[in-house]
């Protein structure tokens, strides 16, 4: 019967205590705190554009060459210390910018042992549809050992993942190796 009892009472108790704590609470629909208070965040004399346009910021993405793969089942590729490779065919990768950025350009990273051989590297879109468009094309210039070369598109390039696939490219010469490309792009 004790036991019964004390049951009964910390069950009245707990009772209480839950309609008291629902009675005291300032949230919900009629409390105080219901609606959220905002501030005005424009200034007197700040034009409306400058604070509805977001600040473009500029953004970098490395790519190290031994990240490429052959462009198709026949080439075989070299790898070399410090993320460079070759190959007897084009190399290539996934280029994964936000949608709607600005390509702004490409630094290639590369190795040139060659007498004469060329590097050539390049960005390129894919539309699903059997269509390519070269957005960037350049021939790297032959210097002996590491160098690195910045080239721009020659028109402006906004980034529409909706309709088309972006891919990097590198094709390596005769003692040439690509070590890595440095894409430089802009986020309205």
């Amino acid at each position: 019967m004790l036991k019964t009892s004390t049951s009964l009472a910390l069950s009245i108790a707990l009772l209480l205590g839950t309609t008291g704590a629902l009675a005291a609470s300032s949230d919900g629909p009629d409390g105080a705190n219901s609606l959220p208070q905002y501030t005005d965040a424009v200034e007197p004399g700040t034009e409306l554009a400058s604070v509805l346009a977001p600040e473009v910021t500029n953004h970098y993405l490395f790519i190290t060459g031994s990240a490429l793969t052959p462009y198709n089942s026949t080439g075989t590729v070299s790898y070399y210390g410090g993320g460079c490779a070759s190959s007897t065919t084009w190399l290539t990768t996934d280029l994964q910018l936000p949608d709607g950025s600005t390509l702004l350009g490409v630094r290639t990273y590369y190795y040139d042992n060659a007498a004469t051989g060329t590097l050539a590297t390049g960005v390129s879109k894919y539309d699903g549809l059997g269509t390519s468009t070269e957005v960037l094309l350049n021939s790297m210039p032959h210097s002996t050992g590491y160098n690195n070369v910045y080239y721009s598109p020659t028109s402006t390039e906004v980034i529409d993942n909706f309709s088309n696939s972006y891919v990097l490219y590198a094709n390596t010469g005769t003692d040439t190796r690509i070590c890595g490309f440095r894409v430089f792009y802009s986020i309205p």
